[in-house]
């Protein structure tokens, strides 16, 4: 935790502190901090004596496997708010998950501190002093803490409800709302801190997903809160792998909590501790960092020692910048059982994530992947998998990336790590596994074998005779030097490692590109004009030429950034093509007319062979630059809206598959939605146009159908039996498609070729 094991009144009066065991004890950092200022703070937190009209009396609930007593702080410190005592009553029934044995250090989710980045004597315990009234719920197993802002010294208005949960889960959910911004100074920011005081454990130690370095693989990591930093006082913070340190003034009063360590850092917004009797106490919340708001987890040891095991298990909530009037808040839940494994523990998370409804369905708005036998058909999903990327460093990695329809893998990171492209097809018997061809820049395995810079390269040049250098470095390709040397080498390649061996069913090819790059002087005559235009489409056709002789049945999709044009002669060898950053602001266009009818083009040029045709959204719109894209980790109401529409359109014709990720050189992720879980089965005929209203275009499906409304005006759906939206549990209604948005509606039964509409 971060604070003083038990702060009276202005005496000082500690109570319960360690025998003498060899742990600090919480009043070691209070003395350190120095009594006058704790005085103070206690002070300035008095902010009067309203009380509800059952103000100190306990709530009790039982539900499931739980018995669990909240209480208010009518009689804070020596009583604390939120959680008093939790009890698993079938498995450990004498066995208190908190603390029983030190009075004002006994609870559970108990609010504790709002942390502002200047010195402040607010900034200890506000939430222990001023009415913070405790009320039931709607619902017979939930509880709810209120709190007025005029009974907080930070003018924070909030409210934490709690539920138990059969059969063995607390959900928690804080709301709060801002009404004095100016309170939080100059860095603007609020770290809102909850404790958990446990009992006795097995091992102190927080466990979670994460890395424990910049370019390090996820991991269990069990951090133990070492210490170190200067402003160490028993314990820390660990933060999320996408975010920052928080900055704070040199004279601050509570250092301690707002200080981080730089590595590790969790990736998964859960952690668990083993707690003693064989119990397992877990965290989860439903975000993890975002440029608004971010949850944080720390560890204080100030009752830890040769006798005693007793740490807190802490986590907090910090809103990036405070604005007025704005609400704030986050979901989370507590799961008190027997440990099973770290594996359980990620499951459990798993699970809780998938049950939140729609938008919310996750930290970000999206998820990991389901790794269980892939038998969903339609839509069709691809991911573009090509970067080693931290969020791409999972376990059981194959069983995940299966869950896609087709998936496109840079082989350096399947030989690099040691993917099993037979485990993928194993999990889902329809996977189609694309190898990644990068023809503009050889990743490692093709680089052997290209001669270096000089006379003789196969570098692209523009008229003068300088290199062309991409956006990602490193130097562009010329396809047409020394009778096509590098598209030979492509070829090369392909055969050895890709086509010949069996593990692939085709390629990617990257950076195939309808024209030269700009300036490019492919001929090499001295001058760039339509003649390299020519030329370079000679070398790009002899590759496909070759490729579709010497392998006819093999997957060629090529990748222009946008489709091809309707002229391009690469369809009469190809399968199809991408539309990179499509709906985006990058290059891929935001308009959706123009989406629509590269779609429809590429499909009808591809004759006598499977026609793909890859629709790849991304979060590379609103201005966003790369840099924020690579660190985004929440999705806009927008990005949502373009992930539906763009999805439901792949859906109006045959061939067409759907990815959504970072974009444009960010591609390594395995981001799941609850669309993607969706199962429509097989297509029941063309879609049509002006069903639901002019503009409109709909298609039915064998257990359902889906709507495209790229108009200006919303439209609405008649209400149906067994109706639903997307993949909510939702009953029948008129359903409303917004503007420029899409839908997917389900029905519980299948419908029969007859009783389609």
């Amino acid at each position: 935790m971060s604070h003083p094991r038990r702060v009276n009144r202005p005496s000082l009066r500690v109570v319960g502190l360690m025998p003498s065991t060899g742990g600090s004890g919480r009043v070691r950092s209070c003395l350190a901090l120095g009594c006058t200022a704790i005085i103070a703070v206690l002070t300035a937190c008095q902010t009067g004596d309203v009380r509800s009209e059952v103000a100190g009396v306990p709530i009790e609930i039982q539900a499931g496997e739980l018995a669990v007593q909240f209480r208010d702080n009518a009689a804070s410190p020596e009583v604390l708010s939120g959680i008093d005592r939790l009890v698993h009553v079938t498995d450990t029934p004498d066995f208190d998950a908190f603390d029983p044995q030190d009075p004002g250090s006994s609870a559970g989710l108990n609010f504790e501190h709002i942390i502002a980045g200047h010195a402040d004597p607010a900034n200890w315990f506000a939430p222990r002093h001023g009415t913070y009234a405790l009320r039931r719920g709607s619902e017979a197993n939930s509880v709810i803490l209120a709190r007025r802002a005029t009974d907080d010294p930070w003018a924070l208005e909030s409210t934490m409800q709690y539920t138990v949960t059969a059969p063995h889960a607390i959900d928690f959910e804080f709301r709060c709302r801002p009404h004095d911004a100016r309170r939080f100074g100059r860095h603007g920011y609020a770290v809102l801190f909850w404790a958990n005081y446990m009992n006795d454990v097995e091992d102190v130690a927080l466990h979670f997903r994460g890395v424990t370095g910049p370019s390090g693989p996820e991991q269990w990591v069990a951090a133990n809160a070492p210490a170190g930093p200067p402003d160490y006082v028993g314990g820390g913070t660990y933060r999320h792998a996408s975010a920052a340190p928080l900055a704070y003034d040199a004279d601050h009063n509570l250092k301690l909590n707002l200080w981080s360590y730089e590595y590790p850092r969790f990736t998964v917004p859960c952690y668990y501790g083993l707690a003693a009797h064989g119990m397992v106490f877990i965290l989860m919340f439903d975000r993890a960092w975002s440029v608004e708001d971010e949850i944080r987890f720390s560890l204080f040891k100030f009752k830890v020692g040769d006798q005693v095991r007793r740490p807190a298990w802490d986590f907090q909530y910090v809103i990036h910048r405070v604005e007025k009037g704005r609400e704030y808040g986050y979901r989370g839940r507590l799961i008190w059982k027997r440990f099973v494994s770290p594996e359980d523990c990620l499951q459990e998370y798993e699970t809780w994530v998938r049950s939140l409804p729609g938008s919310q369905a996750s930290p970000s708005g999206w998820r990991l992947p389901p790794r269980g036998p892939v038998t969903r058909r339609t839509p069709g999903l691809v991911n573009y998998f090509h970067m080693d990327l931290p969020e791409g460093r999972v376990d059981r990695k194959e069983e995940r990336l299966a869950q896609w329809n087709v998936v496109i893998l840079n082989h350096d990171l399947v030989t690099g790590e040691g993917l099993s492209l037979a485990r993928m097809r194993e999990t889902n018997p329809g996977l189609r596994l694309l190898a990644w061809i990068p023809l503009q820049g050889p990743n490692a395995g093709l680089a052997r074998g290209v001669p270096p810079k000089g006379e003789r390269d196969w570098y692209a040049r523009a008229a003068d005779g300088t290199y062309l250098t991409p956006p990602w470095g490193g130097h562009l390709m010329n396809v047409c030097v020394q009778d096509h040397a590098w598209p030979r080498h492509v070829l090369d390649y392909v055969r050895q490692h890709c086509l010949r061996p069996g593990g692939y069913d085709g390629l990617m090819l990257d950076c195939l590109w309808p024209t030269e790059p700009a300036g490019h002087d492919a001929n090499g005559d001295g001058v760039h004009d339509a003649r390299d235009t020519a030329a370079w489409q000679t070398g790009m056709l002899f590759l496909l030429r070759q490729l579709r002789a010497e392998f006819p049945g093999a997957l060629l999709v090529g990748n222009g950034g946008v489709p091809w044009p309707a002229d391009c002669p690469y369809y009469e060898f190809a399968n199809g093509c991408m539309h990179e950053n499509a709906l985006g602001d990058q290059f891929g266009g935001e308009a959706w007319p123009g989406l629509w009818e590269a779609y429809r083009t590429a499909l009808s040029r591809v004759a006598g062979r499977p026609a793909y045709h890859f629709i790849q959204v991304d979060v590379r719109a609103d201005r966003r630059t790369q840099d924020v894209a690579a660190r985004l980790s929440g999705l806009t109401a927008n990005d949502r809206r373009r992930l539906r529409l763009g999805l439901v359109t792949t859906l109006l014709l045959d061939g067409g598959y759907f990815g959504f990720d970072r974009g444009d050189c960010l591609h390594g992720h395995l981001w799941w939605f609850d669309e993607f879980d969706v199962d429509l089965g097989n297509p029941r005929g063309s879609f049509v146009e002006g069903r639901y209203g002019p503009g409109t275009f709909a298609r039915e499906f064998e257990r359902g159908f889906v709507v495209v409304n790229p108009t200006e005006t919303a439209v609405e759906i008649p209400a149906a039996d067994g109706l639903r939206q997307g993949y909510t549990a939702e009953g029948p209604q008129t359903w409303v498609v917004p503007p420029g948005d899409a839908r997917i509606f389900t029905r519980t039964r299948a419908r029969s070729p007859r009783t389609a509409r």
